[in-house]
C-alpha cells in the first residue's frame, strides 16, 4: 500500500471531523498505566480495534519514530497511521 502525503491542517481537519457528534464514527477515551506501547498493543488486541492513529516526531522532509510508535508499528497486525507532531 502507498502512504500519501497529507498536511497537518488536513489532519486537524480530518480529526476534527471525527469528533463532531454528527460525526458516525464510534468516539471513547481510555485511560491505562504502564509501559505505554505493551499498553497500545494490548488494548488494541482487547477491544477488537481496526485502526491505530499514532503521532511521530519529525518534519515533513523527514519522520522520526519515537520508540513507543516504532514499537507499536513493529508488533501490531492492524493498519497504523502516523502523525507527526
Amino acid at each position: 500500500m502507498r502512504a500519501s502525503r497529507i498536511s497537518r491542517r488536513s489532519w486537524r481537519s480530518i480529526l476534527s471531523a471525527s469528533c463532531n457528534d454528527r460525526s458516525p464514527t464510534d468516539k471513547n477515551s481510555h485511560v491505562s498505566v504502564g509501559e505505554p506501547a505493551n499498553v497500545i498493543l494490548k488494548f488494541v488486541q482487547e477491544n477488537d480495534i481496526d485502526l491505530v492513529v499514532i503521532t511521530s516526531r519529525g518534519s515533513e522532509s523527514h519522520f522520526d519514530f519515537g520508540s513507543v510508535a516504532d514499537r507499536v508499528i513493529k508488533c501490531t497486525t492492524v493498519p497504523i497511521i502516523t502523525v507527526p507532531v
